[in-house]
């Protein structure tokens, strides 16, 4: 006799809020977890493709494949909306003398005297249930003893859905992130707008990079959300025409006039970001302000977008030795990348390229 543990949700997308969750309702119970994605949920229509939705969990679960898996029946059930108690019918069908478990949200908790036949749930399957920080206590406890419900404790997660939906936080498997980039999901569908092609293809990567930087460095603790978005925004001012770029420059970057003209979308980028994408992070501003020229005294951050731009897979040139070095310590590898770009803005074919910016940048760090 086993322990099956049903979990199931939109999913859209799944975070490492949802795998934590699986994780300690496995270590507590054993068996399996049994993921079980929503084609049509009840309570709300998810952004993405269901096709979308069921593959990023996949991937999800991927290196825990022992003990987690995905159920598509729902994706492939005819009734609109899906009802967990016809779930519920179909895996007791399946298991019929195993230990069923449903596993649940404490939000949800809150609504399921509101569920279809949550007599009949409880008689196919005992309720476990996780404590969410955002949850509103109302009927928690009333419900807990009228449906027996277990609490499942453990260390609450502030990730949500939403968030990372409307780009808030990348709390989620980074193969999950590089497909909503590679698919134009949620966020990206605005952002993708800013940039052609081939530079979007060099943002992505750049942006990936930079998480798995913050990730590798884990010693130094850099937050990789902020890597990311940093990374993913650097290019705004890019494309933008350059008499408009001049404009912005001269009417909110004047202390810079000084600075060629290549740069410029850099301090553009900065503007964009704060203008239409309403970030007002400091750390996060600064890293893309200066990731193309560098300055005095960079902060952590500013180092790992500043290398995450010249480092990413799909330059033009071999990157892998300062990748490597940057994954192991980015301090290293951050002096590795700024002695190389020195060596190429220097050479004969850009002669002329280097401003002031750059240069105390040098002369602090190159010493």
């Amino acid at each position: 006799m086993a322990n099956i543990i049903i979990f199931g949700g939109s999913f859209d997308p799944v975070h490492n809020g949802h795998l934590k969750i699986a994780l300690e309702a496995y270590e507590h119970l054993g068996g399996k977890v049994v993921f079980v994605p929503s084609k049509h949920p009840r309570w709300k229509e998810p952004t993405a493709q269901a096709e979308h939705r069921l593959k990023m969990l996949k991937i999800a679960i991927k290196p825990y494949s022992s003990f987690f898996q995905v159920d598509d029946l729902e994706m492939n059930a005819t009734k609109n909306p899906n009802y967990t108690i016809d779930t519920l019918r179909i895996f007791k069908e399946r298991y019929p003398n195993d230990n069923l478990y449903l596993l649940i949200g404490e939000d949800q908790v809150n609504k399921f005297h509101g569920w279809k036949d949550p007599d009949e749930i409880i008689a196919l399957a005992k309720v476990i249930y996780y404590g969410r920080n955002d949850s509103s206590h109302t009927h928690v406890e009333e419900n807990v003893r009228k449906y027996q419900m277990e609490h499942l404790e453990g260390e609450l997660s502030n990730t949500s859905s939403t968030d990372i939906r409307e780009m808030r936080s990348v709390d989620l498997p980074l193969f999950v992130l590089k497909y909503i980039l590679d698919h134009d999901l949620y966020f990206s569908k605005l952002v993708h707008k800013y940039y052609s092609y081939e530079r979007y293809r060099h943002v992505c990567s750049s942006a990936l990079t930079a998480c798995l930087i913050a990730m590798m460095n884990e010693d130094v603790h850099i937050d990789y959300y902020k890597a990311f978005v940093a990374s993913y925004l650097h290019d705004l001012g890019k494309e933008v025409k350059s008499s408009v770029q001049e404009e912005i420059m001269m009417t909110k970057f004047y202390e810079f006039n000084d600075i060629p003209s290549y740069a410029w979308h850099q301090f553009v980028g900065r503007y964009l970001a704060m203008k239409d994408f309403y970030i007002d992070d400091k750390d996060i501003l600064n890293a893309i302000e200066y990731h193309c020229t560098g300055r005095a005294n960079m902060s952590l951050l500013e180092k790992v977008v500043y290398c995450a731009d010249k480092v990413e897979p799909t330059r033009d040139y071999d990157t892998r030795e300062m990748l490597d070095v940057c994954n192991r310590n980015i301090e290293e590898g951050f002096l590795f990348v700024l002695n190389e770009n020195k060596k190429h803005i220097e050479s004969k074919k850009n002669k002329g390229a280097i401003n002031r910016l750059s240069e105390e940048c040098f002369a602090y760090y190159l010493k």
